[in-house]
Formats: C-alpha cells, structure tokens, sequence
C-alpha cells in the first residue's frame, strides 16, 4: 500500500524534473535520474544522454516549457515505485507558434540515495 507521503514524494520528483527540463535547470534533470534510464518518447527509444541533449537544447534554443500534471496514480512497493499521469505542456520557442500538446505518461522510479527515474514512457496523446 502506498501512503500519501510516498505518494507525494514521487510526484515531486516527477514534476521536479518536468520544471527543470523546461527551465533547462540540467544539474536537477541529472539528479532526478537514474544512470541507466530508458526513454520510451513518441516512439523512439533513447537514454540518458539521449535526454540531457535535448534539454540542452532546448534551452540554447531559448525555448521554455509549463507542464500540469492530472490523473496521477503512484505505486510503491519497497525500493521500487510505478506512477502514470497525463501531462499537458505549453511550449515556447523563439519565431514558433506556442504549442500545447498532452501525453500520457508513466515512469518506473527506483531509492537509491533519493527517488531516481529508470524508465520514462512518454506519448502525445491523440486529438478528440
């Protein structure tokens, strides 16, 4: 059974990183994941690396994003959690329409000093 606390506790490190990557805070994404995380974006498999570049990015790019989060439902069991979630986004770059899209998420978390993000599945979720 997951109580509130740990709960809580994983979606702050959940939104935690979705803030940073969208401010291009890079030393909070680094710390929020694990060293062998997988990526699951829209289709593509990718790691770590894959994602700190992309923020990088992003940011030198000049680019900005806003994520809220809804639908939340967070597993624990021991030094394992599981949480899904759907996330709406408003993104920013210089010279480009503002878009706003919505995935469907989860993320498999593992304690190691502090939660860490080991598996991140991410798809746009599709127009009604």
């Amino acid at each position: 059974m997951t109580t509130a606390t740990e709960g809580e506790t994983i979606e702050a490190v959940i939104r935690e990183l979705l803030r940073a990557a969208g401010e291009g805070d890079l030393a909070t994404v680094e710390a929020s994941l694990a060293d062998d995380l997988v990526l699951f974006k829209v289709g593509h498999v990718r790691g770590r690396e894959d994602l700190l570049t992309a923020v990088r990015d992003f940011t030198a790019r000049g680019g900005t994003a806003h994520y809220e989060l809804s639908d939340v439902a967070t597993k624990v069991e021991g030094r394992l959690a599981t949480s899904r979630f759907r996330s709406n986004a408003v993104i920013a770059l210089p010279g480009e329409p503002v878009r706003r899209p919505r995935w469907l998420e989860s993320v498999e978390l593992v304690r190691t000093d502090r939660w860490r993000i080991t598996f991140y599945h991410s798809t746009e979720e599709a127009s009604s």
